[in-house]
């Protein structure tokens, strides 16, 4: 991140903002599939017992 900071053109600071969103956008897909799974799960083990 550090070679941003040197040259804070237009250009640069766009990137770096379509990052954080990119980053943003992972983590809730992440946090869905996890929860999905986690779901999953709770049901194949309810149906075990």
């Amino acid at each position: 991140m550090s070679d941003l900071k040197h040259q804070p053109t237009a250009n640069s600071h766009s990137i770096y903002i379509s990052h954080q969103s990119h980053q943003l956008l992972e983590n809730q897909y992440l946090q869905q599939m996890e929860n999905i799974v986690r779901r999953r799960l709770r049901k194949d083990l309810s149906s075990l017992w």
